[in-house]
């Protein structure tokens, strides 16, 4: 290592010049109070030196020099408008590595991504040399590259996420703590699926679950047993493409029109077999469909309502956020069976929040199926949602002293419906 006159360092301007000043001064303050860690990299090309890597540091302690403060580098004064360098062709290629990860690490334009592999791998690059390294001696030393406190929680957090950038989710999150976020929810699916694999349902007391997709389940059904079915299948609207992030990630299912149609016609046939002479049913559906689902419901012999119930809450998907509103309402097809009359009467525009910290990508309020369901059955009926996701149905359900059954071809919201049903 030798020091030289700032001024004979050359910085060629392919070295980036836009250099954020507040950050530059807390660098220049940590290396005044915790010394210049590694000196910038300089290589010779004739008689100059060109500055390789290191220019934020060069800019730094040329400040602290114009100030009067110290910069002491090895335990050593560093003599005041001098700076340490090291020649390109002298250092070893685990110092090169050193360099080029704290030189990124104290970048302020690099993505949370690029700051998470960096961290990890100075981390790992430390160990190599300290067995013993600590998060916490990760975090003090980058703390102090960057001049601002880091955590170790912080750490721990980017060497994870280092490890977990193969997942588009984690990989497409907009920061540190969405990509946490986005992460623990994979791996809570990646749980829940394989307990719902391994219960495939469960019958409870009064209500039971089963892994099973709607019509294999409705097939399974006896004739004219239940009272009313509630249910929000696929809307056939892409609905994947709106990354509505939950515990099951984003919608699972194959969500086109074309796909949805021949579903619902089936789904719709089998309701009215399994359901009582005298019955209702709620379906969930986007407006645009509205009436081509309502004749899909009248052809296999239900009396549909003529206009939708329209549920209005107060978050939304937006799935064209430069060019249009969020989507805060969604409409409900009512449909009888037989001359059924309903408990009261009710407006069709239900008010009703949606759930804070849903479970499943397409998860309705509680609230909301007891304001249907309250509105056609009676204590002791059986209700059916043959599309149950994580299983709103059930406690609705059981606030009205009704029995519920629910199928769903997903294992991590059968695993949902589980544990919901488990604390009723």
């Amino acid at each position: 290592m030798e020091a030289y006159p700032i001024t004979a360092i050359e910085v060629k301007p392919r070295i980036r010049t836009e250099i954020e000043e507040e950050k530059l001064l807390e660098l220049a303050e940590s290396i005044h109070r915790l010394g210049l860690q590694h000196p910038p990299v300089v290589k010779k090309e004739g008689k100059a030196l060109v500055l390789i890597a290191g220019e934020r540091r060069l800019r730094a302690i040329t400040k602290l020099h114009e100030q009067g403060l110290t910069v002491r580098f090895m335990n050593s004064t560093v003599p005041k408008d001098y700076i340490p360098v090291s020649y390109y062709t002298s250092i070893d290629a685990t110092m090169a590595k050193e360099i080029e990860l704290e030189e990124n690490i104290r970048r302020v334009d690099l993505s949370w991504q690029d700051v998470a592999q960096a961290t990890a791998e100075l981390h790992e690059l430390r160990k190599v040399t300290k067995p013993t390294q600590t998060l916490t001696d990760t975090a003090v030393e980058i703390s102090g590259l960057l001049g601002s406190q880091v955590s170790p929680t912080q750490i721990s957090n980017r060497l994870i996420l280092a490890e977990n950038l193969n997942r588009p989710a984690v990989a497409e999150a907009k920061n540190e703590k969405e990509a946490m976020k986005a992460l623990r929810m994979e791996l809570e699916r990646t749980f829940m699926s394989a307990i719902g694999k391994q219960t495939h349902g469960l019958v409870d007391k009064k209500h039971r679950v089963e892994l099973l997709d709607a019509v294999t389940g409705m097939q399974r059904c006896q004739d004219r047993f239940f009272d009313c079915i509630i249910t929000d299948p696929p809307y056939g609207v892409n609905a994947e493409d709106f990354r509505v992030q939950t515990t099951t990630n984003i919608h699972q299912y194959q969500d086109d029109w074309k796909s949805i149609q021949p579903l619902l016609a089936t789904f719709l046939n089998e309701a009215r077999r399994v359901t009582k002479p005298q019955a209702h049913i709620y379906i969930f559906h986007d407006v645009q469909y509205f009436h081509l689902l309502k004749e899909m419901a009248r052809e296999a012999g239900w009396d549909p309502w003529p206009r939708p119930l329209v549920w209005v809450k107060d978050t939304g998907h937006i799935p064209r956020p430069h060019h249009g509103p969020k989507r805060l309402y969604e409409t409900i097809l009512y449909c009888l069976k037989g001359d059924r009359a309903v408990n009261h009467l009710d407006g069709d525009v239900i008010t009703c929040s949606n759930e804070k910290d849903r479970l499943h990508a397409a998860q309705k309020p509680v609230e909301l199926y007891r304001n249907l369901l309250a509105r056609s059955v009676y204590p002791g009926c059986y209700v059916l949602d043959p599309f149950c996701g994580s299983g709103t149905v059930f406690p609705a359900a059981s606030a009205l002293d009704c029995v519920a059954v629910g199928f769903d071809n997903d294992p991590a919201a059968v695993a949902m419906c589980v544990e919901r049903m488990k604390n009723l």
